[in-house]
């Protein structure tokens, strides 16, 4: 009984402890032309019902120039959704022009942080469902997501955090409950939308769908009726967001496609963007041995994603062990998917990716596939001997105080070194925290200054 006490003690302080650190270290200025670009976007919609960016209360170059005026390159139903905090503050007079640090933070709050508490109380409720050891779930839940790179990318506006955890609350609903019209649909929904948040997630929703519709096939215990309207009720929920990109996005580029997929777009007078420094235009790699090294350098180069987040390189071995030796189906065959989702990404940014994302913390377009590996993990966790756990709970340590490590500084100069990225962090890291400190009273001033020019940041 004392130990339940302890440990159900020890999760409040954990819990109190990463809350604090996600609430201190969410950014308050913007320091990326990614960032300023939707929020570009966001202060557009709110103040003049517009997408177009012409005169931007933050200046970006992450823009495309269509008949005459500018609009932001990026997907637009984040923004969208993200001009919800600031259209709601401005009922009650708060304004870009009268309190900008705030209002980027609460945005931040509301896009990053509140989702992934959600995701993290769902994963729990459904967890604690379905094993036995339950007074270790909240515990490993909360450790195992604060682990990856999930916890730093709360930071800072971003599309790559949104949409893992919308591809995570699909697996949710697929890996432990029982197929539903409701929860095929919801499925479908939180798929779509994360593929109009990211188009990374599009290679994800595709292989999960296949997964979804061999484990419909597979249940004997539905009738063929019932198995096709699960499957009606999954297309269905997929189309509600592509139609809503679609009707929003069509306004900017006139089709289903993005800005930033449109190179004839960048082609104006200050466009930092040609054909030669934008993903997806072309090749990014001239041969196999230069594919062979950006493979490299995404992965376990100085911003490798798979050396500053051991916990899913770990996770990636436990999904080829089951892929081979899991006997349960739906876990078979998840990690599959897993599997051949991650390689899909990781092929195509390899391939195609262009300056390996810019300034970001490791490689961000790799943040999408994180989810997918959560469950996972905790399976192996949750039901592992206490003896075989030493190992895991040392990882665990050293990939959380890498990702904490990481925290305020997801898009910044900082990640253009020569270092690896957690040494170079590790070395910024008190002056952030200064930066930090010092900076919040700015929560409450007018006078708006970008800062992405600070190499602390």
């Amino acid at each position: 009984m004392n130990k339940i006490l302890n440990l159900k003690t020890l999760n409040i302080i954990l819990a109190i402890v990463f809350l604090t650190l996600v609430l201190f270290f969410t950014r308050f200025e913007t320091t990326s032309w990614n960032e300023r670009s939707r929020l570009s976007t966001v202060k557009s919609l709110v103040d003049h019902h517009s997408l177009k960016i012409d005169s931007p209360f933050f200046e970006t170059g992450d823009k495309i120039f269509v008949d005459g005026h500018f609009y932001s390159d990026k997907p637009p139903v984040l923004s969208v959704i993200a001009s919800i905090p600031y259209a709601t503050l401005k009922q009650f007079g708060i304004l870009f022009e009268y309190l900008p640090y705030l209002l980027i933070y609460l945005t931040n709050i509301f896009i990053l942080s509140i989702p992934l508490a959600v995701y993290l109380f769902l994963l729990y409720k459904n967890l604690i469902k379905k094993v036995k050891k339950k007074n270790l779930v909240f515990f490993y839940t909360l450790l195992v997501i604060a682990s990856t790179a999930l916890l730093p990318y709360t930071s800072q506006l971003n599309n790559h955090l949104p949409a893992t955890l919308f591809v995570g609350i699909s697996t949710i609903l697929l890996l432990y409950n029982k197929p539903s019209l409701r929860n095929s649909f919801l499925i479908g929904i939180f798929l779509g939308f994360a593929s109009t948040f990211d188009l990374s997630a599009s290679f994800i929703t595709f292989f999960i769908c296949i997964f979804y519709f061999a484990l419909v096939v597979k249940n004997h215990k539905i009738t063929i009726k019932e198995k096709k309207l699960l499957l009606v009720a999954v297309v269905i929920g997929l189309l509600i967001p592509f139609f809503i990109h679609f009707f929003i996005n069509k306004q900017v580029t006139g089709d289903i496609f993005p800005g930033s997929m449109h190179s004839e777009y960048f082609q104006y007078e200050g466009s930092a963007f040609t054909t030669e420094n934008l993903t997806g235009a072309n090749f990014a790699v001239n041969s196999f041995t230069d594919w062979l090294g950006e493979l490299f350098y995404m992965t376990f180069g100085k911003r490798g994603f798979l050396l500053h987040n051991p916990t899913i390189l770990f996770g990636m071995m436990l999904a080829l062990f089951y892929s081979i030796k899991e006997k349960s189906f739906k876990w078979r065959y998840y990690s599959i998917t897993v599997l051949l989702s991650t390689l899909s990404v990781i092929l195509y940014y390899s391939l195609y990716g262009k300056d390996a994302g810019g300034g970001g913390y490791l490689i961000r377009w790799f943040v999408v596939f994180i989810s997918l590996y959560i469950p996972i993990i905790l399976r192996w966790v949750l039901h592992a001997k206490k003896r075989n756990l030493k190992f895991f709970n040392i990882l665990l340590v050293v990939s959380i105080f890498i990702n904490i490590v990481a925290m305020g500084s997801v898009y910044s100069s900082i990640n253009n070194v020569k270092k690896f990225h957690f040494i170079n962090m590790y070395h910024k890291f008190p002056d952030r925290i200064e930066l930090q400190w010092v900076g919040f009273p700015k929560l409450f001033l007018s006078n708006y200054e970008n800062n992405h020019s600070n190499s602390n940041l």
